[in-house]
């Protein structure tokens, strides 16, 4: 259970630091959940649980 938890998290960062690199090219959420390898649906919210914003809107905060 905790090493689930531990792995999901991993994958959430994985996906939020390809966000970092890559905010200035033309990604979206298909790109960012591909590389946590989630639905768009569960990534959503899994991110959002993390990082209190949604994929998008940390997208959006990060380009500004």
């Amino acid at each position: 259970e905790q090493y689930e938890k531990i792995y999901l998290y991993k994958r959430i960062v994985t996906a939020k630091l390809y966000i970092d690199n890559h905010f200035a090219n033309n990604i979206n959420l298909d790109n960012i959940s591909e590389q946590a390898h989630f639905s768009k649906f569960h990534f959503i919210r899994l991110f959002k649980s993390v990082y209190g914003l949604t994929p998008k809107n940390y997208l959006i905060k990060t380009r500004i």
